[in-house]
């Protein structure tokens, strides 16, 4: 019912070293499996060809190579099946001596015990809750992502989307972890959750590469990436008073109502403008620009910071 097929991504096929005998794990252990790995270019490309724009432009929007590479992994599996795990985990016992044969889907339990871990997920092409997950992640982006929140990772791609997911499918919205692990249990969709810690350090260690590698050189942390984005992001500019956006044959300009002043804008600036009431956040902002503009540049980000220093220092806005 799973193939016998190991997926596993990262930002290019030069991998971390700490990385490298994990991987090798895999590999020497299940000699029988068909080992894969894409990289950032590699995966754009397969969701291009096995998904709709949809999927495709959130995809591309997503502020955190974490998010993009999260949603990645329920779309090969919901394509091809097999076992995704992340680079930084180890396999201690070999696949076929725990995987159940005739299972549609197999988790585990994550450390804080209130979600379904997806750092190593095993699936049948075509499960039912890999779809839903991913019709969720549409619909959590075009309701913005909003990156002033420290858990919009987990929310929009990681393991508590993951988790809404099975509530979703089991029509149980506010259920318990526990209580959700009875009800897959007891339904009969193929659905086994491990028991506790077999993905941790059991079947499977998990070494929390992005809080334990962080100081590793050649290895991206999204946890600190996260991090150093967070507080530029939480910023909620608001426009002063006296400021209106206009347009004539030569675009977009902002005009001081009193002073006459005149600022030609392009259209990110016009875009920005409307956006920035005071309520809501810069981080915010950019992740609606990418999802809603789909021409929008791959700089936007660095766009967005340089316009928002200048309107700063005009005096159009307040940061």
């Amino acid at each position: 019912m799973i193939p016998k097929k190991i997926w596993q991504t990262g930002r290019s096929h030069k991998l971390p070293s700490r990385a490298v005998p994990l991987v090798k794990s895999w590999q020497r252990m299940n000699p029988m499996w068909r080992w894969q790995f894409f990289d950032d270019e590699e995966i754009d490309a397969y969701l291009k060809i096995h998904f709709d724009s949809d999927l495709l432009r959130v995809f591309r929007a997503f502020p955190l190579g974490v998010m993009r590479a999260d949603t990645w992994r329920y779309a090969v599996l919901f394509i091809e099946g097999g076992l995704y795990t992340d680079l930084d985990t180890e396999c201690c016992i070999a696949l076929d001596d725990w995987l159940p044969c005739d299972a549609q889907l197999v988790v585990g339990v994550e450390v804080d015990d209130a979600h379904f871990c997806q750092w190593t997920v095993a699936a049948a092409p075509r499960q039912i809750i890999l779809k839903t997950t991913l019709e969720l992640i549409v619909t959590r982006a075009w309701n913005g992502v909003d990156t002033s929140n420290p858990h919009f990772v987990h929310y929009h791609t990681g393991p508590s989307i993951w988790t809404d997911a099975f509530r979703q499918h089991f029509e149980a919205p506010s259920v318990s972890l526990p209580e959700l692990t009875r009800i897959a249990a007891q339904s009969t969709d193929g659905i086994v959750v491990l028991k506790p810690g077999a993905l941790r350090d059991q079947y499977v260690r998990h070494e929390f590469g992005s809080q334990c590698w962080r100081d590793e050189t050649d290895y991206f942390s999204w946890v600190a990436e996260a991090d150093n984005y967070l507080p530029v992001n939480r910023t909620r500019p608001q426009g002063r008073d006296g400021w209106q956006m206009g347009i004539d044959d030569d675009g977009y300009y902002l005009y001081h109502r009193d002073t006459l002043c005149r600022l030609n804008c392009n259209d990110i600036t016009a875009w920005l403008y409307d956006y920035f009431d005071g309520t809501r956040s810069v981080g915010n902002a950019i992740a609606e620009l990418k999802s809603q503009v789909p021409d929008a540049p791959d700089d936007v980000d660095s766009q967005v910071r340089s316009i928002l220093r200048k309107l700063a220092r005009l005096g159009v806005i307040i940061i």
